[in-house]
C-alpha cells in the first residue's frame, strides 16, 4: 500500500529503503534495471497510477528519462498453415494503440476490464485449473475465458460494466448455450450478480406487454449489409424493439369452431422496431437479420441532413426460454470468489416450507404462467410442454426447495391458466396462450453465430 505521494515517486524512481546501501543507487546510475515480467504485472504495475492523478509520478525525478514500456508486436493468431489475417488489427478491429504501437483488441474490452480479467485468470489458475484468456486470441467473437480440470470446462464472462449492458450479458449466456456450455459470470458485488440472475431468467427487457415483450437493445450501433447505419427521424430520440404476435384469423360467426388452435411450433412473433408512440418503424420475421431489412422510411448515418439524429441499434432476440440453468453466479469478496447461492436469487415466490409448498407452487406458476406466455386466441401449450421447462430452467436454479411434481404443478398451473383435454382428456393443454418469446431461434446478427477458429481449437463446434 503507498501511504503517498512520496511513496509512489520513490516507487518510480526505483529507491529500496529495505537496504540503505540501495536507497539512493538509481541517482548516480543513467540507466534503470531492466526487469522482465508479464503483460498482467505490467498492467498491474501501472495501475498503481490512477487515471484521475493531477501529477506525473516522474516530475520529481530530474536525474533521468522516464523508462519506456518495451513490447513485442501483435501477432494475430493462425491456425496451422495459414499467414496471418490481415484484417486482424484493422482500425475497425483495434481498440487502442500504445506508445510501441502495439494494440488492445476490440473483444478485449477496457484497460479496466482487463485488469478484472487478469486477475480472474489468475485465480482460477491457482486453484489448478487450466485456463486461456480467449479474447487476447482473436478479433472474432469469443468468451473472455475458458478454463478446465478433471474433464470439466466452462466459460467464464468478466462484466465489468454489470448490468449497464443487459444485451452484452445476455450475449455471452447465448454464447455459451450455443456451444453447449455452461458459463461462470464473475462481477465485482454480490447486488450486481443478483441483478445479472434476473437478466439471466427473463432476457427481455419488459413482459408488460399484452401481446409480446419489449427486447434489450445491443449496445453497438445497428449497420446494414451495405455498410449504412439507418437513423431515426428528426422528431424521435429513441426507439425500442418489441416482439409482437398477429391476431389470429377471425371466425365468420360466433360459433364457427374450425379456426384450428395453433401451438407454439405453428406461429411466432413479428419482430418490430417502435417509437415511444407505438409507431412501426420496421417490422421482420425473427429468424431474419436486422442488417437485411429494407429501413426505406429512415435515411442513414452518412446523409448530410440526418446529423443530430439518433443511430438505430439491433435488438437481442432471445434464444432459449432463460440462460439460469447453466449459469453460475460468482462475485469478489476479498482475493476469493464467492458463488451466489441460488436461495439469494431475487424471486418473490420462493417461500420458505414453514409458509406451505402449495403456496409456494402456486405463487411460483403464478409468476411463470404471467412472465412466460401471453395471451393469444387460438393458441395453446401442451402441459408437459411447459410444466417441464418451467421446473427445470427456472424454478431449480432459483431455489433449493423442494421443486413440485407434474401433478402438483398441475394443481398449481390450472389456478391461473384455461384447460383444454384432448385424446379423451389423456392430454390437458394450456388454451389460448403460448409462449412470450421463441426458444428455438438463433437471429442470424448474434456476433457468434459462424465458424470459430479459436473455440474450434478447443474442441468446441457450434
Amino acid at each position: 500500500m503507498l501511504a503517498g505521494r512520496k511513496d509512489c515517486h520513490d516507487l518510480y524512481a526505483g529507491y529500496h529503503d529495505t537496504d540503505k546501501e540501495l536507497e539512493n543507487l538509481y541517482q548516480y546510475a543513467n540507466y534503470y534495471t531492466k526487469i522482465p515480467v508479464d503483460k498482467r504485472t505490467v498492467r498491474a504495475f501501472v495501475a498503481l497510477v490512477s487515471d484521475s492523478i493531477e501529477y506525473s509520478p516522474w516530475e520529481n525525478v530530474g536525474y533521468i528519462d522516464p523508462p519506456k514500456l518495451i513490447t513485442n508486436p501483435v501477432v494475430v493468431p493462425t491456425t496451422a498453415g495459414e499467414t496471418a489475417d490481415p484484417e486482424g488489427a484493422s482500425p475497425e478491429n483495434v481498440t487502442q494503440y500504445d506508445d510501441e504501437q502495439s494494440v488492445r483488441l476490440m473483444t478485449q474490452g477496457s484497460a479496466e476490464h482487463q485488469l478484472n480479467e487478469d486477475w480472474v485468470v489468475d485465480y482460477f489458475a491457482d486453484a489448478g485449473w487450466t485456463v486461456k484468456q480467449l479474447d487476447t486470441e482473436a478479433t472474432e467473437s469469443v468468451p473472455d475465458i475458458w478454463i478446465q480440470k478433471d474433464e470439466i470446462e466452462y466459460f467464464v464472462e468478466v462484466e465489468h460494466k454489470g448490468t449497464d449492458q443487459p444485451a452484452n450479458v445476455l450475449t455471452n449466456a447465448a454464447r455459451a448455450a450455443h456451444y453447449d456450455m455452461d458459463v461462470i459470470f464473475v462481477v465485482k458485488k454480490k447486488p450486481i450478480a443478483q441483478s445479472i440472475a434476473k437478466m439471466l431468467r427473463e432476457p427481455v427487457t419488459d413482459t408488460d406487454v399484452h401481446n409480446g415483450a419489449q427486447l434489450y437493445t445491443m449496445s453497438d450501433e445497428l449497420t446494414l449489409t451495405d455498410g449504412s447505419k439507418p437513423v431515426l427521424p428528426p422528431d424521435v430520440e429513441s426507439s425500442q424493439w418489441y416482439l409482437r404476435y398477429q391476431e389470429p384469423p377471425e371466425a365468420e360467426d360466433e360459433d364457427d369452431t374450425d379456426i384450428k388452435a395453433r401451438s407454439p411450433s405453428q406461429i411466432e412473433p413479428e419482430l418490430r422496431l417502435e417509437t415511444p408512440d407505438g409507431e412501426v418503424l420496421a417490422a421482420g420475421s425473427v429468424d431474419e437479420s436486422v442488417a437485411t431489412w429494407e429501413f426505406e422510411e429512415l435515411l442513414c448515418e452518412s446523409d448530410p441532413s440526418a446529423a443530430d439524429r439518433t443511430n438505430v441499434h439491433g435488438p437481442f432476440v432471445p434464444t432459449q426460454l432463460a440462460y439460469l440453468a447453466r449459469s453460475s453466479l460468482r462475485y469478489r469478496n476479498g482475493d476469493q470468489l464467492e458463488r451466489l447461492d441460488p436461495n439469494e436469487y431475487p424471486a418473490n415466490w420462493n417461500q420458505s416450507d414453514a409458509a406451505g409448498k402449495r403456496e409456494r407452487y402456486k405463487n411460483a406458476y403464478e409468476t411463470f404462467v404471467d412472465r412466460y406466455t401471453v395471451a393469444v386466441d387460438y393458441t395453446e401449450i401442451e402441459k408437459p410442454d411447459f410444466i417441464k421447462p418451467m421446473n427445470e430452467r427456472i424454478y431449480k436454479p432459483q431455489t433449493s426447495r423442494k421443486a413440485p411434481g407434474m401433478r402438483e404443478s398441475g394443481r398449481a398451473l390450472w389456478q391461473f391458466a384455461e384447460r383444454k383435454s384432448r385424446d379423451n382428456n389423456a392430454l390437458d393443454l394450456i388454451k389460448n396462450r403460448t409462449w412470450r418469446w421463441p426458444h428455438d431461434v438463433t437471429s442470424p446478427d448474434m456476433s457468434f453465430v459462424g465458424h470459430s477458429t479459436v473455440l474450434s481449437e478447443l474442441g468446441l463446434e457450434e
